[in-house]
């Protein structure tokens, strides 16, 4: 089973590779907004996931797992629902600096090589003019989206949403309109 996540509409940007697209944003769907000033970004958290109180130690390093080259994946923030089924993470990617030349297209390829995301679905796109790298896999019955963009600094940031594909059928509107939130400042 394979699922896809939908948006508003699309609208020819003058780079014709790439779409803009604008997602339909249900702040009723929606909790806490996070500002990280740091990487310079916010976003609104899907409203059935609370902030996890777990060690992120463990967590980073399940992250960094599928990955053979050296790249460092640092989580910032985690949020699971009560049964801890469905997550939201939001990581910072930090690559070496021989990948820093193109660090979206040479990360998603490094992605595409792992037996996790080779036979994802994968599409670029502009969201409120920002590059947006977006991949979709189904895994043991989970559906996994990974989100990744620039911030202003060098590093990508990464969002992980992995939800199970009984849970996702409800809850992909407010994925959607998590997803939609996402703002560079």
């Amino acid at each position: 089973m394979f699922f896809t996540i939908a948006c508003d509409r699309r609208t020819e940007t003058e780079d014709s590779s790439l779409d803009e697209i604008h997602f339909t944003v249900d702040r009723n769907l929606l909790d806490d907004r996070i500002i990280n000033t740091a990487n310079s970004f916010e976003f609104y958290v899907p409203k059935l996931l609370t902030e996890s109180e777990t060690d992120f130690r463990g967590i980073e390093d399940q992250l960094n797992s599928y990955l053979t080259e050296r790249i460092d994946v640092v989580l910032q923030y985690l949020w699971t629902d009560s049964l801890k089924v469905n997550s939201l993470s939001v990581s910072e990617i930090i690559l070496p600096a021989e990948l820093n030349n193109d660090p979206m297209e040479n990360y998603s390829e490094l992605l595409r090589k792992t037996d996790l995301f080779n036979d994802a679905s994968h599409a670029k796109f502009l969201k409120d003019e920002m590059m947006i790298s977006q991949f979709i896999t189904n895994h043991n019955n989970y559906v996994i989206i990974k989100i990744i963009f620039q911030s202003k600094g060098t590093n990508l940031i990464q969002f992980d949403y992995i939800f199970k594909e009984e849970n996702y059928k409800q809850e992909v509107r407010s994925i959607e309109s998590s997803i939609g939130s996402i703002k560079i400042l």
